[in-house]
């Protein structure tokens, strides 16, 4: 599809399939020497931290048996490289002022080039993806705003909707935003913008005995001049 809506003609192939299975240590290891070459780049070359960081990177890589990869040699020396990283990364000192609070969100929009069931299918998915995250990483915390998504998933998928119910209970899993789903702000009414906000605050309430407290707009093409009033 493009802007507007015009409608493309598309052909798609399905040409082949394979089954893997993902090495947890060797998925940690990357993306934590990824992120660490990532922090390496941006800080200025007098900074002591920078070094330490390409030290590290080096030892771990050192130790990670390169000649067959793919053999149980190979994962085995992939498993001691990340522990090393892991191990040595928490021992260097915590002397940096700035805290970063990182919360899980995603971004679904209800009718916005697709059909509507499609929005269904794509809030289950995602949803689901969300509660396979919460068992590997206990520390993840997720937002997700527009009730509407939650009604589709209550109708169609019942006992994934009670697992949802179960991490909100926890506290693991905020529900908030306000708005039935997140309106485009040019063209209703003051007046509607409210209904949409008392609707949605009214279904949070009644499922999972939940105040909302803020409004969560991040993706519209404009602000109304009745948002600061309501």
């Amino acid at each position: 599809m493009e802007g507007g809506g015009a409608e493309v003609i598309q052909r798609h192939e399905f040409r082949q399939a394979c089954l893997a299975k993902r090495h947890l240590a060797a998925d940690d290891c990357f993306f934590l020497a990824d992120m660490m070459a990532k922090t390496i780049d941006g800080l200025p070359e007098n900074e002591p931290i920078r070094y330490k960081l390409l030290n590290l990177l080096d030892d771990a890589f050192r130790l990670i048996q390169w000649q067959v990869p793919g053999s149980i040699s190979f994962y085995h020396s992939i498993e001691e490289a990340d522990h090393y990283l892991n191990q040595e990364l928490q021992k260097i000192p915590k002397l940096s002022e700035i805290t970063v609070t990182a919360v899980g969100h995603t971004h679904i929009d209800v009718a916005w080039l697709w059909r509507l069931k499609h929005t269904g299918e794509k809030a289950v998915h995602s949803f689901s993806t969300v509660l396979r995250l919460m068992e590997q990483y206990p520390e993840y915390i997720f937002l997700q705003t527009q009730p509407q998504l939650y009604k589709y998933v209550k109708e169609s998928y019942p006992a994934l909707y009670e697992k949802i119910k179960k991490r909100i209970k926890e506290g693991r899993w905020e529900v908030d935003g306000a708005m039935w789903l997140e309106a485009d702000c040019n063209i209703p009414s003051g007046e509607s913008l409210v209904r949409q906000i008392l609707h949605g605050k009214k279904f949070v309430k009644e499922e999972f005995d939940k105040e909302m407290h803020f409004l969560w707009l991040p993706d519209v093409f404009g602000y109304s001049w009745a948002l600061p009033q309501i």
